[in-house]
């Protein structure tokens, strides 16, 4: 309920205040967090086979920007709408699928540079909740 009091009360972008960002951010850790841990939802979202390897160290998953992109693919499709649907959905002020694409290789890299033996799990939910509280999806 705290989190429900911290959003905006009308639909307009000039009413967002900090509070509702920070709001939008905690949504999103609880999105991705349930999204990640559910053994439905999670294979189903990213595949059977990512969802199999979330118990893995992330540098043994991602060793490349191809097996970033099954993450990240996932992502952008689904929370910012890009790729999705027919016709594909894209705003006039969307960042581009390879800008977004990038960020995100940029984020996982570093994560794994910071904690070598981070987890595959914790690795995909920062760049889901990156991407699900960046103003790309909140906007979408």
């Amino acid at each position: 309920q705290a989190v429900q009091q911290q959003l905006p009360n009308v639909n307009d972008i000039q009413s967002v205040t900090a509070a509702n960002q920070i709001a939008g951010a905690q949504l999103a850790v609880q999105y991705c967090q349930t999204l990640i841990q559910d053994p439905v939802l999670g294979p189903a979202f990213f595949g059977s086979s990512v969802a199999a390897s979330f118990a893995s160290p992330a540098s043994t998953v991602f060793t490349s920007s191809g097996s970033m992109d099954q993450i990240i693919t996932p992502l952008i499709q689904n929370l910012t709408g890009q790729g999705a649907g027919t016709p594909a959905v894209t705003l006039l002020t969307q960042p581009t699928d390879a800008s977004v694409r990038q960020e995100l290789y940029n984020l996982i890299t570093k994560l794994m540079a910071e904690n070598p033996s981070v987890s595959t799990q914790n690795v995909t939910m920062g760049a889901c909740t990156a991407l699900l509280s960046s103003a790309t999806s909140l906007l979408y």
